[in-house]
């Protein structure tokens, strides 16, 4: 019976972590067409959700203490974040138990687990990833999921082999503050279980500008060639959220021919409002993105194609 669950046209938050995509996610998460895995069920997937008990599930209490404990440890991630037992999490967080996911080599450091992980048909793991949604909607479903996890982006292809109807919101963000900013993220996360962070280059596609570049032009040909089909895609751009978030909502909506609804705007733009100023990393300031920085000059130029492309404006200092 849960087999025969169908996944209908999720949308898939894509894009190089620091881009914005947790808070457009959590804006997102205001319309009740949209329904996310939160941090609770993705640790406590057993017994099933029921739409019923869904807001005060005792295991939301269980999940909140855990990431207590994280940001007791580590008072850094709580600024950088937003951690909860009710919030929406990336897709790496409920596929532990495959044990075929990026989380390992994001969370752990470890370099040949990363190498196994490259070398694996990873349709497998999004095999895993769509049995874990029917089984959390089948006592709570909405009209469609609403995911987010930017280690999907280079395996968007195969993505598509196992959800063919999917749909993506590919963010963007100035791609030297967003690079500074997740090796600033990482550094953090990794340094909880190792004192080498960047030993064997686990992360390196998304930390050198040569790897992230080449990568953004992979992106360009599936979208040059159909693969990613349009219609089935919008960019959002962070700097652009910035200056008018619910503009780029509404053209987000427009792309993806999602239903609009003006009471369910005014609930998203509401959040933004009360949210205003949050302290989550994307507030902070990175030296390397100054003009005069002979890296950051270097570095401008490899993601110049990238940039002009999607129209990804510099973050000015």
């Amino acid at each position: 019976e849960i087999e025969d669950e169908v996944i209908k046209e999720p949308v898939f938050i894509v894009g190089f972590g620091r881009s914005g995509t947790t808070i457009l996610q959590e804006v997102l998460s205001h319309d009740p067409q949209f329904r996310s895995v939160q941090k609770w069920e993705s640790l406590f997937p057993v017994p099933v959700p029921e739409k019923a008990t869904y807001t005060t599930d005792p295991r939301i209490q269980k999940a909140q203490d855990l990431a207590d404990v994280v940001h007791e440890a580590s008072p850094e991630w709580a600024t950088m974040h937003a951690w909860a037992g009710n919030l929406p999490v990336e897709d790496i967080e409920f596929t532990y138990p495959a044990f075929l996911s990026e989380v390992w080599a994001t969370a752990f450091s470890v370099p040949s687990y990363e190498k196994y992980f490259a070398e694996q048909d990873c349709r497998e793991h999004f095999e895993w990833h769509k049995r874990t949604l029917k089984l959390l909607q089948w006592k709570y479903r909405e009209k469609h999921w609403l995911l987010k996890n930017p280690t999907h982006l280079p395996r968007i292809p195969q993505l598509l082999e196992i959800y063919p109807d999917a749909k993506f919101i590919i963010a963007h963000r100035d791609p030297i503050a967003s690079g500074d900013s997740v090796a600033n993220v990482l550094g953090v996360i990794l340094y909880w279980r190792t004192d080498d962070p960047w030993g064997g280059g686990v992360l390196n596609e998304w930390l050198l500008a040569d790897e992230r570049a080449a990568l953004w032009d992979r992106v360009i040909e599936w979208i040059e060639t159909g693969i990613i089909k349009k219609g089935a895609y919008s960019n959002f751009v962070y700097a652009k959220f910035m200056e008018d978030p619910m503009a780029m909502t509404e053209k987000i909506y427009r792309d993806l021919h999602l239903d609009i609804d003006p009471a369910v705007f005014k609930a998203m733009n509401d959040h933004l409002q009360a949210r205003h100023k949050s302290t989550h990393g994307n507030s902070q300031i990175y030296k390397k993105t100054e003009a005069e920085d002979p890296i950051a000059i270097s570095e401008r130029a490899k993601y110049k194609r990238y940039q002009e492309y999607f129209g990804v404006p510099n973050e000015a200092r």
